[in-house]
């Protein structure tokens, strides 16, 4: 699986820079690594080398070797900057001390008394704490969402291996209707 760290939507003045709008798995330390790879338009994947990047609004501007004008920076556009998934497990991949937000995807969410929740469909990376959807099937078989946040007091294990994630149940959390 390829983890975009953003998606090349542009092209900046006349010396290849490349304009990345950033994603939520979006890490500088991942951008500077041996990992980072590239993911053109057509769906190649090979790996690329960075040289520098500066902010530029809600975006980076982004150098990446080899790529030296606008013609061979243009040929990129549509592309996307990332990393594979297993290369995560490499002892040498520059992970932090939290989990990349990819990690929690396809996860099997259930309560710390056993209860099963649901298989988290997507993570939003939102500035206070990223938050887990979940789908799930209420008691009449009807899919619904539930939005998980990972904090703390929330989140007890993440078991990766096992594709498991045990919460704690906080009055609310699972059903709004639920009195605290």
């Amino acid at each position: 699986m390829f983890v975009e760290l953003g998606e090349i939507v542009n092209v900046v003045g006349l010396k290849g820079e490349l304009k990345l709008l950033i994603s939520g798995n979006f890490e500088e330390r991942i951008l500077r690594s041996d990992f980072l790879k590239l993911k053109r338009k057509g769906g190649g994947i090979e790996p690329v080398k960075y040289r520098k990047h500066r902010p530029k609004g809600g975006t980076l501007v982004v150098q990446l070797a080899g790529v030296d004008d606008r013609n061979a920076a243009e040929e990129l556009v549509g592309g996307r900057l990332g990393f594979l998934a297993a290369d995560y497990e490499d002892p040498l991949f520059p992970r932090g001390d939290s989990l990349a937000a990819f990690a929690y995807l396809d996860c099997e969410v259930v309560t710390a008394a056993g209860e099963k929740i649901g298989q988290v469909v997507d993570v939003l990376t939102l500035p206070a704490n990223w938050v887990l959807q979940v789908a799930a099937d209420d008691q009449s078989g009807d899919p619904r969402e539930i939005l998980i946040p990972v904090i703390d007091d929330v989140i007890l294990e993440v078991d990766r291996e096992a594709g498991r994630i045990v919460i704690e149940a906080l009055p609310g959390l699972l059903d709004p209707a639920e009195e605290s």
